[in-house]
């Protein structure tokens, strides 16, 4: 999404993690999720979600429902 920085929102939880972000402009919203290992789980754009499958320790996959 292309970012207006003087109409954007971002917001971070406790451990400095991206939870969001909103465009105030266009309405768009994106939200994510993280494991408990500080990997990011899922990511939400606009209703679409995007899961984070993780195969090993060193490879994650990406998955979108």
């Amino acid at each position: 999404m292309p970012i207006d920085t003087d109409m954007v929102t971002y917001t971070f939880d406790e451990r400095n993690r991206l939870r969001g972000v909103l465009n105030e402009t266009t309405g768009e919203t994106s939200t994510y999720t993280y494991y408990g290992d500080g990997l990011r789980a899922t990511k939400t754009e606009n209703g679409a979600q995007t899961n984070t499958a993780m195969s090993s320790p060193s490879q994650a996959q990406m998955a979108r429902n």
